[in-house]
């Protein structure tokens, strides 16, 4: 089974990155065609874990410090 053109919508991030990081493969495994996220530190395992996953910023997004403006 493929997804068709899914796009998961992941704005609250576990304290425990070993489960999103299984999802992520999960996510990975089953074609999920891109993410959208709201916190830096999801993008940051995000791209740690599926490098080449496309992520795309949720408008809840916010910059908070100058670490999140280099990203």
């Amino acid at each position: 089974w493929k997804a068709e053109n899914t796009i998961i919508l992941a704005i609250i991030i576990p304290r425990d990155n070993q489960y999103i990081e299984e999802y992520l493969i999960k996510l990975d495994d089953i074609g999920v065609d891109a993410l959208i996220v709201s916190s830096f530190a999801a993008l940051k395992i995000i791209k740690k874990v599926t490098p080449h996953m496309p992520v795309h910023l949720s408008t809840q997004q916010s910059i908070i410090n100058s670490d999140a403006c280099n990203m």
